[in-house]
């Protein structure tokens, strides 16, 4: 596998709520050659890597400690990546805000670098992140699952693929698909059992999309 080619720099746009940051449709890329077939998580965070019960947990045990994301369901991420060498593809609105130039990346006591502090103790990259094409041309496809569905279609390298995530709303078209993983906010993110479906899938080669 060649090198992972990083997402150019992002312009952080003033907004007094969030930390959001300009991601123009065309920029993601993984850099991998179209002929060299790679396996893709589209990851999300939230419903997948914490979920209605953590998060009561972590506030009425200590608001100065609260982590936000499960480290049990990091570690199910990182177990899939070492079982099947698949690449990661940031889909999260997360990928807003976990950029170096946000002023948070390096604050240990921020969400976002107890996030990053996370992902790197248990290995997990992140290759790219998907763009913000948020509605189709046909106007029929919006939001994450117009985000997707353009990555996908910009990289043919991409043979096989997971999305796991709980936003079904905006994943109407991918609901159906085997490709999805749904996950669920009010009951425990991604499960065990899910990671070892994901695990299955993801090393089956007639699971191929291509």
């Amino acid at each position: 596998m060649e090198e992972i080619v990083e997402v150019e720099e992002l312009e952080p746009i003033d907004n007094p709520v969030f930390d959001y940051y300009d991601l123009p449709s065309k920029t993601a890329r993984l850099g991998t050659p179209k002929s060299k077939k790679i396996k893709v998580i589209f990851l999300d965070i939230d419903g997948v890597l914490n979920y209605k019960s953590w998060r009561d947990h972590q506030l009425n045990y200590s608001m100065k400690n609260i982590e936000p994301v499960d480290p049990q369901k990091v570690k199910l991420i990182s177990k899939i990546i070492k079982k099947t060498k698949a690449k990661v593809v940031f889909s999260s609105s997360w990928r807003f805000i976990m950029k170096p130039e946000n002023p948070q990346y390096n604050n240990k006591k921020s969400r976002v670098y107890k996030v990053k502090r996370l992902f790197n103790k248990y290995n997990i990259k992140i290759a790219d992140v998907t763009g913000c094409d948020f509605v189709s041309p046909d106007n029929k496809i919006f939001g994450r699952g117009c985000e997707i569905q353009t990555y996908l279609d910009n990289h043919p390298e991409i043979y096989n693929y997971a999305i796991i995530d709980d936003a079904a709303a905006e994943l109407q078209n991918f609901i159906d698909s085997p490709h999805m993983f749904l996950t669920y906010f009010e009951n425990e993110g991604i499960t065990e059992k899910q990671c070892e479906e994901i695990i299955r899938f993801l090393n089956e080669e007639k699971n191929c999309h291509n």
